[in-house]
């Protein structure tokens, strides 16, 4: 499973949707990167913020940007978000990252809260060290 490969050894801090974009991306940056899921009132996953979303904002564009809660930055544009239990299977991951054509992939408890992320780049990286 992805719990047993090591894949939840860092946990993902997620966002609600009144947080601004420079919070979030406060978050982002000290996260190594790696996307921001972007939680309801219920701690769901509805969206997630991530350093690609930052891509051909001009510079003059960025104060309003940064000053926006990421729930209005979001909701421009539209996130279909897959995830995984922690028991889910290599076979089971890879299959959504083909599938969905993902970049990374959010690993949900029972109650849809957001354990962990997990990105391409770091199954290559297990796969790597194996």
């Amino acid at each position: 499973t992805i719990d047993t490969l090591g894949l939840l050894r860092a946990a993902v801090q997620g966002v609600q949707q009144n947080t601004t974009v420079e919070q979030a991306l406060e978050i982002i940056l000290e996260g190594e990167g790696k996307a921001v899921p972007i939680l309801n009132n219920n701690k769901i996953i509805v969206s997630n913020i991530s350093p690609s979303d930052f891509k051909g904002l001009q510079l003059t564009e960025m104060a309003t940007v940064l000053s926006q809660p990421v729930g209005d930055f979001r909701s421009q544009t539209s996130v279909d978000i897959k995830s995984v239990p922690p028991s889910a299977t290599l076979s089971t991951v890879f299959a959504a990252f083909a599938e969905h054509r993902l970049h990374r992939l959010f690993v949900e408890d029972e109650h849809k809260g957001p354990i962990a992320v997990i990105s391409l780049f770091s199954l290559l990286d297990i796969l790597m060290h194996a």
